[in-house]
């Protein structure tokens, strides 16, 4: 749970940063973003979690959680395409 929130934060944080500079570019941006802090700081959290509860070695663990990542992948590609095709109030 603390990775989403994480997570969240660093979306919305690099996007902001990002969209400063060349705020035409939405999709690129956006895909960054979810990228970068939609998918980096869930696993961070993530993977220790899942180590502990699952009382399994760290290395296992992050091995096990790569099976999410093209789901992840997808689901930041969708997002950077959403938030593209809406209206420019809402970007």
């Amino acid at each position: 749970v603390i990775g989403w929130v994480a997570g969240a934060c660093a979306v919305g944080e690099i996007y902001a940063r990002m969209k400063r500079f060349q705020a035409e570019r939405v999709f690129l941006h956006a895909l960054i973003a979810s990228l970068l802090g939609g998918i980096i700081p869930i696993y961070v959290f993530g993977i220790p979690g899942l180590s502990l509860i699952a009382s399994m070695p760290l290395k296992k663990a992050a091995i096990v959680s790569l099976i999410f990542v093209p789901g992840d992948v997808i689901k930041a590609l969708l997002a950077a395409w959403l938030l593209s095709k809406m209206p420019q109030k809402i970007k």
